[in-house]
Formats: structure tokens, C-alpha cells, sequence
């Protein structure tokens, strides 16, 4: 059964909202730019939304003209509209422009239509848009209860692709995409909109649900990793990489792994470099505690290149260097150095030593060599 509060409508009614919020936003425009062109008015007062006006224009002075033609009509300035009504005339139009954002998307929240990956690339291609102000408006959008709910999700979307704005949600909002979460048996379209945003704007215990979520065999698996990895800020990254270093649960740490290359490889996630370095020093001393060279060993080298290249450089040429690292290892590290072409060119000369050792198999010594060939400064 499907939880209160996230109730949804028919799909079409979204494309209906989305013409309705157009139509309002076009019509305060045109009453805005209107009054500055008309013959004198009286002033228009806008109370609740609802425009009422009282304007009589002045009579024609015809100047006794025998031909009835009418005389030039002397121009006057229009008299200025009161301070307060200029300022909720605005702060209506950006509200309907943030209502016009989030219902646009949500006629993508369809189960008939709706691709996670076109959703969230839509969400945030609007979200680099936003000012403040809009901001502030969607925020509002995503915690108002009387909204419909796939337009709550979208708003929160959209909010989610925005850097740095906000960098949290009102309680009703993350509230409501927790409960979208929950009832994901029952609309699971809807849960699959919500996850992401939940991860980045929900709490530790939000998150670790997702981890544990991900790592079963359900059905919502799939969408709880794709969730986990849209998480941002440094406490969400510094919590994952807790569970990418803890190789109590193999499986829960490789999913952790996966979600931490994500957010270190984003450039929307809010990471600073303070906790980038933190979350580099956790996941370099659980790759110095490893007694094989597994392939979670390669999987950790690779978050930690994307999250410290430079502290990711010794681990990796060491990865490389070591006869004991599988095929597939010494090809992640070689990709990862290559990857950033700085990080190689500071370990070039042991690149070269490495290639020119005689003690290592000639297929590593050919990966050494191509990873110089890629990191080349000429190329």
C-alpha cells in the first residue's frame, strides 16, 4: 500500500501543470511589461496572486476641431507602481519559473518513459541554471505537502545538480523522499527519481540503509548503488569510505568503493580537498593492510586516484612493479596513472626504470611502456 504524502497522479497531469504554470508566468510578464506602455492607470495592486486594477483613461480633448479629429493626446509619465507590489510581482514570477522547472521533469517520472541516467543528466543540466533565489523556491516546492509528488521529487532533483545550493533540504522534504524510498515496492518509479537525492540530502543513517539495501540480492539493489553514488559532501564521502576500507563484509565494501569513485570523480559533489585527503588516507591504509593483491585491491586504487592522485602515485607504480599483482591489477593501476597526466609525468622516470627491468614479464614491461606512450606530454 502506498504510504500518505505520495500519492501520485497520472502522467499526462504533469504536462498539464507544466502549461498552466507557463500560462500564469506568460500572463504576469505581460502584465508587468503592459503597464509601463498603457495611458495613465491607477495604481495596480496584486494581492494573493489574483491581479484587481481600477484604471480610467482621461477624456479626449477633440480642441473645438471642426473635422472631429482628435487631438494629439499630451504624454504623461506612467505613474510608478507601489515598492511592494513590484516585489511580489517578481518574487511570484520566480516562483512560477522554479513551479515550471520541476513539473517540466516531472512528466519524465512515468514508468512508461522514465530512464534514471536521462532523468538525473535533465536534472542537473537545470540545476547549473539556477540562482539563489530559484533555489530557495525549489526547496520550498520539494517540502510543500500540497504539491503533487513527482513534482516534489523533480524539485529536489533539480536542487541535487545544483553546486553549492543548497547544500541541505527542509526536514518535510528529505522527510517525504525517505517515505518515496520506503513505499519503492509500490511505485518504484517514483523511489527510483527519489534514491539519488535522498543519498546526497539524507542523513548517515539514510546512507548506510542504501549500502546495506545494496548489497542483497532484492530487486531495488540495482537502484539503492545507483543512489549511494549520487551522495555529495565530505561527511557522505568520509562515512563510504569507512565502508570501502572494511573488509568485514567483502561485497558491502566493494559497492562503497564503486559509490566513492563516483562522487570523487564528479565535479558536483562538493568534496573539498580537506576531505578528499581524509577519505585518501583511509582508503591507503586499508591498501597497506592487504596481504594479497586482489582485485579489490585494484578497485581501491583506483577511488584513491580519483580522490588524491598524487598520494595515489606510490601505491600504483608499487601495484605495478609487484610480480604478485594480477593482470587485470597492474592494468587498473597502469589506467589510473595515465589517467592523470600530471601523476605520470611526476613518476616518469620510475615508469622508465619499470620498463627497462629485465626481472619483469615482458607483458608488464609492454603496459609500462604504453602507459609512458599515453602520458606522453606530446601527445
Amino acid at each position: 500500500m502506498m504510504r500518505p504524502g505520495i500519492a501520485r497522479k497520472a502522467p499526462t497531469r504533469w504536462l498539464v501543470a507544466a502549461s498552466i504554470a507557463s500560462a500564469s508566468l506568460a500572463a504576469v510578464l505581460s502584465g508587468v511589461i503592459g503597464a509601463s506602455v498603457r495611458a495613465p492607470i491607477a495604481p495596480v495592486t496584486v494581492l494573493s496572486g489574483d491581479r484587481t486594477a481600477a484604471s480610467e483613461l482621461p477624456p479626449l480633448d477633440r480642441g473645438g476641431s471642426d473635422d472631429g479629429a482628435r487631438a494629439p493626446i499630451a504624454s504623461a509619465p506612467a505613474p510608478e507602481a507601489p515598492a511592494e507590489a513590484s516585489v511580489e510581482i517578481a518574487e511570484r514570477g520566480t516562483a512560477i519559473d522554479a513551479r515550471v522547472r520541476a513539473a517540466g521533469l516531472a512528466a519524465a517520472i512515468d514508468p512508461e518513459i522514465f530512464r534514471v541516467a536521462t532523468f538525473d543528466v535533465q536534472a542537473r543540466a537545470i540545476g547549473r541554471t539556477l540562482d539563489p533565489e530559484t533555489a530557495r523556491d525549489l526547496a520550498r516546492l520539494a517540502a510543500d505537502a500540497g504539491v503533487p509528488a513527482a513534482e516534489r521529487v523533480a524539485a529536489a532533483a533539480v536542487l541535487r545538480g545544483a553546486p553549492g545550493q543548497p547544500s541541505a533540504l527542509p526536514g518535510a522534504a528529505v522527510g517525504f523522499l525517505r517515505d518515496a524510498w520506503t513505499a519503492r515496492e509500490s511505485d518504484p518509479t517514483l523511489a527510483a527519481a527519489a534514491v539519488g537525492s535522498l543519498a546526497a540530502f539524507g542523513n548517515r543513517e539514510d546512507r548506510r540503509a542504501l549500502l546495506y539495501e545494496s548489497a542483497t540480492s532484492s530487486s531495488s539493489a540495482a537502484l539503492a548503488r545507483a543512489g549511494l553514488s549520487a551522495a555529495r559532501g565530505d561527511d557522505a564521502a568520509l562515512e563510504i569510505a569507512a565502508a570501502a576500507a572494511d573488509e568485514r563484509d567483502p561485497r558491502r565494501a566493494e559497492i562503497a568503493v564503486s559509490a566513492l569513485t563516483a562522487i570523487a570523480s564528479s565535479d558536483d559533489r562538493e568534496l573539498t580537498e580537506m576531505g578528499r585527503s581524509r577519505c585518501a588516507e583511509a582508503l591507503a591504509r586499508a591498501l597497506a593492510a592487504k596481504t594479497a593483491k586482489d582485485a579489490s585491491s585494484a578497485r581501491l586504487l583506483s577511488a584513491l586516484a580519483a580522490l588524491d592522485p598524487r598520494k595515489a602515485e606510490r601505491p600504483l607504480l608499487a601495484a605495478i612493479a609487484d610480480a604478485s599483482t594480477s593482470d587485470a591489477g597492474a592494468q587498473s593501476a597502469a589506467s589510473a596513472l595515465a589517467a592523470g597526466s600530471s601523476t605520470a609525468t611526476n613518476v616518469r622516470a620510475d615508469l622508465e626504470r619499470l620498463r627497462d627491468d629485465a626481472r619483469l614479464s615482458d607483458r608488464r614491461r609492454t603496459l609500462v611502456a604504453a602507459t609512458l606512450l599515453r602520458s606522453s606530454p606530446d601527445r
